[in-house]
């Protein structure tokens, strides 16, 4: 049988990196093997792009990778993407201020037009910002991002202004540069090296932008559920990971759901002299003596039926864990203390901190506060408390069941507001998106990703997962020191490239059929 031979192109033809990606795509659609005229392949020897053998169920095939041109070219104009980054970072965007949210998505619009996307906004006051780049590929993959940031907090904490973006030795400063403008610049980047070096993608693109992450997303679900058509995908890159300690690309597969809380008391109509303590009741003691009947000193969450619909982790779930290597010593010098809670270390850690909800308080607060000199006794208190949940746990659920807990320990005089909730959710390891993108990481960082079956914080996903049905893959550009949301937030300028490339490389990887 006769081999097949790419086209009749001299030398002089591969003088482009985007032509010579063109031939090495065009190699793909031969199967079962290749012949490349030799001209071609000097010149691809010449040029050290690289050449393997992947094997699939008709044969093994020699398969070009075009990772080194593209990573080459994303390295040469690494500066022009920084400055973009710097500009994106520029713009302040607080959406719990209603700050600077109208100019940050102009820019945003404007920046996705720029790459062919068609954009629309969908919702109301701080709309999503939704970008398609329809190039009637058999496969869709949709991105989500956030463009707005948190405050900035006490100014005095900051090493440079927070939105003055400041580049210091391979150290990017900025509000938002991690959560979660740097991976929108990352996206932007991988999608714009794409185009120079090899063309428009093969795989049709949805980016979805939300402008009210940082304030729980309270317009997303009804969003999508009046969208479903429109950000129907085959999989869902979710722009918020990051590397280990150990410099390991981290990908998690799910997040925590989240109940946010507000207990209130009041005891008497105002505040009196704390000479009448013996006879007046204090509101700050009664909502302690509540806040300790939660949570007993084991850490385990006493409100009845907490635990009852925990769904129990999977084999393979718990096979992840035990490849996680032991942070806890490094994670107590981190934080300044001389071991964590319980002690944990290994896979204890690693499933308590993943796979076991939690009960947090946030504050207490008396409207007679401690710097007030004056011997009072508070009429009123008030504390915050926070649930991280775990698949199946519901907010409302958890919610109802802590109304019922204050109410049958004898504190109805308590009361309980809801905040904030959102659902836990979770994709499979053996999910095909999983798999595509843990080759992609392995191509783009020479190793393979750790895998955690969820994060340790929450996020929107439930939506994405329930209503649209997707697959979701957290990949992003953060490490464990980047301080985001807080003073000093910052990224690593390594970081940044790395998940540029890793970006393109699941563009071009999503050209094949998924695995499964």
């Amino acid at each position: 049988m006769p081999l097949p031979i790419v086209g009749a192109l001299s030398y002089n033809t591969l003088t482009t990196r985007k032509t010579q990606c063109a031939v090495l795509l065009a190699c793909r659609d031969f199967l079962p093997c290749l012949l490349i005229c030799k001209s071609i392949l000097s010149h691809i020897l010449a040029r050290k792009i690289v050449l393997t053998c992947r094997t699939n169920a008709i044969g093994t095939t020699l398969i070009p990778l075009v990772h080194e041109p593209l990573f080459q070219y994303i390295d040469e104009h690494l500066p022009l993407y920084l400055d973009g980054l710097i500009q994106l970072c520029a713009q302040p965007s607080i959406s719990a201020q209603h700050l600077g949210m109208q100019e940050m998505g102009e820019v945003i619009i404007t920046r996705l037009q720029n790459l062919s996307l068609n954009t629309q906004l969908l919702g109301g006051d701080t709309p999503l910002i939704y970008g398609e780049l329809p190039m009637g590929a058999p496969r869709t993959l949709l991105l989500y991002n956030h463009y707005d940031v948190s405050p900035p907090g006490p100014l005095e904490l900051w090493q440079y202004p927070p939105f003055a973006p400041h580049l210091d030795e391979g150290i990017l400063y900025a509000r938002g540069v991690a959560n979660d403008k740097g991976n929108i610049a990352a996206g932007l980047a991988a999608l714009d090296a794409y185009q120079q070096v090899i063309g428009q993608p093969p795989v049709n693109i949805k980016w979805l932008i939300d402008g009210e992450g940082e304030i729980g997303s309270p317009h997303l679900t009804s969003i999508i559920e009046e969208n479903r058509e429109l950000l129907q995908a085959d999989g869902c890159i979710w722009g918020s990971g990051n590397v280990a300690e150990d410099g390991t690309p981290l990908l998690a597969l799910g997040s925590k759901g989240l109940l946010r809380v507000v207990l209130e008391v009041q005891t008497a109509p105002t505040d009196l002299h704390s000479i009448q303590g013996a006879i007046v009741p204090n509101a700050a003691w009664r909502l302690v003596w509540a806040l300790s009947r939660l949570k007993d000193a084991r850490e385990e969450v006493l409100i009845e039926g907490f635990y009852d619909t925990l769904l129990p982790a999977e084999d393979n779930e718990i096979a992840l864990l035990r490849t996680l290597p032991n942070t806890a010593s490094l994670l107590a010098q981190q934080w300044g203390m001389e071991q964590l809670l319980l002690g944990l270390k290994g896979f204890q850690l690693h499933y308590t901190q993943l796979l076991t909800p939690t009960c947090t308080i946030n504050a207490i607060s008396s409207y007679t506060m401690a710097e007030d000199s004056r011997m009072l006794i508070p009429s009123q208190a008030r504390a915050y408390l926070d649930f991280h949940l775990v698949p199946d746990q519901d907010p409302e659920d958890i919610f109802a069941k802590l109304q019922h807990f204050l109410k049958a320990n004898g504190f109805d005089d308590i009361q309980a507001r809801m905040i904030y909730g959102s659902k836990p959710a979770r994709t499979p390891v053996d999910a095909p998106l999983v798999q595509l993108v843990r080759r992609t990481v392995t191509i783009t960082y020479g190793r393979e990703p750790y895998l955690l079956p969820l994060t340790n914080s929450s996020s929107p996903m439930y939506p994405f997962r329930q209503i649209l049905d997707l697959p979701i893959v957290i990949a992003g550009i953060g490490y464990p020191g980047d301080n985001r949301d807080a003073p000093n937030e910052h990224i690593r300028v390594r970081d940044f490239a790395a998940s540029i490339k890793h970006m393109a490389m699941i563009f071009e990887e999503m050209r094949n059929a998924l695995p499964g």
